[in-house]
């Protein structure tokens, strides 16, 4: 049993702040880099003895926003709501013919993957990018066969460095509509099913990095059987929208499970004899190395003092 943080990570006031006053043409962009590389460190500390590391992409904003610094002729547009959240992406606009440029590439993992140098190549560090479909859902001007060419080239060097492990963040599974009462998970065609299922595969044959499938926010329902047939390494679920014994009974054997005990929709921290009893369901089902234990969701929906109490606590568990 280990802890995993995946995703975007929430900044603390400091950088907040710090951030606020560089765009107010308070302090200079060099400043705001040191507030960054601080929080960054906090992050490392909050993390200490873990297996793998989150660096918490504290720069990154969303998850589609850097992208358009590696694809020529892409541009960031406007506001769009984050499912059904009090947060937004910015949506990218992207050319039909889309591409990364790979000479792009090494400074790009540089900065929003190892934080300018603090995390080094060689140390256990867990990596997330966006699933094809919920880049598709925040993105404009190609199709998702592009899309996905796009995050497997993207992903490739992120794969091939030792110690690592991919999550690839997919918050559409299950997702309803509840104003018009239909289905959303309608929208994922045939064709969309294909593609998420080759993308995993292909990147799963560039490396021996586990790739893993990570869900957030709603019950499952239709979308399990898929979800769960997907060629993962494992599966992250929100276990306060999803009974914990559907996953135990239905993991395909030899998978993970990320489970998500910390709920990042409440500032309320999780209490100790809850997390013990729900990690004594897991290891009943599972074998230890098999557990992960995590945010049921974005952290970053967290302030950040909330995250490292909640973390502070799972860890204790024995």
């Amino acid at each position: 049993m280990d802890v995993l943080l995946p995703g975007i990570m929430p900044r603390s006031e400091e950088l907040v702040r710090a951030t606020r006053d560089f765009e107010r043409g308070r302090t200079l962009r060099r400043e705001l880099e040191e507030a960054r590389r601080a929080d960054a460190q906090g992050l490392r500390r909050l993390q200490e003895g873990l297996p793998y590391v989150s660096p918490g992409m504290l720069a990154w904003g969303d998850l589609l926003r850097p992208f358009a610094e590696i694809i020529p002729g892409c541009t960031v547009g406007g506001l769009a709501r984050f499912f059904e959240t009090n947060t937004f992406w910015r949506t990218l606009e992207l050319p039909p013919d889309a591409a990364v440029d790979g000479s792009r590439l090494d400074a790009w993992v540089q900065r929003y993957f190892l934080t300018d140098g603090l995390f080094k190549k060689e140390e256990g560090l867990v990596f997330t990018l966006p699933f094809p479909l919920v880049f598709r859902d925040f993105s404009r001007g190609c199709s998702l066969e592009r899309i996905a060419e796009l995050l497997i080239r993207a992903a490739e060097p992120l794969v091939k460095l030792p110690n690592k492990v991919l999550c690839l963040f997919e918050p559409g599974f299950g997702y309803r509509d509840f104003a018009g009462g239909v289905a959303r998970s309608a929208r994922f065609s045939d064709d969309d099913r294909r593609v998420g299922a080759e993308f995993i595969a292909r990147l799963k044959a560039l490396s021996p990095t586990p790739v893993y499938l990570v869900s957030a926010f709603f019950p499952l329902g239709g979308d399990l059987e898929y979800f769960l047939d997907l060629p993962a390494d494992g599966f992250g679920v929100d276990l306060y929208a999803n009974p914990l014994d559907d996953f135990l009974d239905r993991l395909p054997d030899g998978k993970a499970l990320l489970a998500g005990v910390l709920n990042t929709g409440s500032t309320l921290v999780e209490s100790p004899d809850v997390l013990r009893g729900v990690l004594a369901r897991l290891r009943d089902g599972l074998p230890e190395d098999k557990i992960h234990l995590t945010p049921n969701g974005p952290a970053e929906l967290l302030p950040r003092a909330v995250l490292e109490a909640k973390v502070a606590n799972l860890r204790e568990l024995p």
